[in-house]
C-alpha cells in the first residue's frame, strides 16, 4: 500500500486453501474475517487489544490463562471474534518466551514508549513476555507447537530481509 493506506488482509488477492502468515501489523479483525470469508487459513501474531471470546463467548482471560504458561512452555485456546455481526472461529497459540527473550521484548517495549514520549502500561510489559499466534488452521493438521515453529520461520525470514536491506543500504 502506500502513504495513504495501512497493511491489510483485504489488499491480497486470495483464493480458498490459501494459508496467509504475517505479523501484528496485519491483525485486525476486518481483514481475518476476509480471509476466512475467502475459505484462506490464518496465522498471525496478535496484540492484546483484539476483542477475544472464549467457547462460551464470554471475553477471554487471557492474563489468566497466559500466567498459567511456564518458561518456553505453549498453550491453546479456542477462541472467537465477532465482525461485522458475524462470529468467526479460531484458536490463539501462545509462549512463554525464554527470560533473555522477554528482557529485550521488554526493554524494545520501554524504548519505544520513550521515543513516543508515552507512559507505558504494566499489561503492556507483562505481554512482552509472551508470543500470541492466532490461526484458523485445524488442529488435526497443525499441533500448537508446529503453529508457534511456522511463525518462527516466518520471523527468520523477516530477519534475513532486514539483514540484507541493510548489508545493501537500501529501504
Amino acid at each position: 500500500s502506500d502513504q495513504q493506506g495501512g497493511e491489510s488482509f483485504v489488499r491480497l488477492p486470495v483464493k480458498p486453501g490459501d494459508v496467509v502468515i504475517a505479523d501484528r501489523g496485519y491483525a485486525h479483525r476486518r481483514g481475518i474475517a476476509y480471509l476466512v470469508d475467502a475459505k484462506a487459513d490464518v496465522l498471525v501474531r496478535v496484540r492484546f487489544r483484539n476483542a477475544l471470546f472464549d467457547e462460551n463467548e464470554d471475553p477471554l482471560p487471557l492474563l489468566e490463562k497466559l500466567r498459567g504458561l511456564k518458561q518456553s512452555r505453549c498453550g491453546e485456546w479456542r477462541v472467537s471474534f465477532v465482525w461485522e455481526g458475524k462470529r468467526y472461529e479460531a484458536r490463539l497459540c501462545a509462549v512463554r518466551k525464554s527470560a533473555l527473550h522477554a528482557a529485550r521484548a521488554r526493554k524494545k517495549a520501554l524504548n519505544k514508549s520513550r521515543r513516543k514520549g508515552q507512559q507505558i502500561k504494566p499489561l503492556t510489559l507483562e505481554l512482552a513476555d509472551y508470543a500470541l499466534i492466532l490461526t484458523t488452521l485445524p488442529k488435526a493438521d497443525y499441533s500448537t507447537k508446529e503453529i508457534l515453529e511456522i511463525y518462527r520461520c516466518r520471523w527468520q525470514v523477516e530477519l534475513a530481509f532486514k539483514r540484507l536491506k541493510g548489508l545493501l543500504a537500501i529501504g
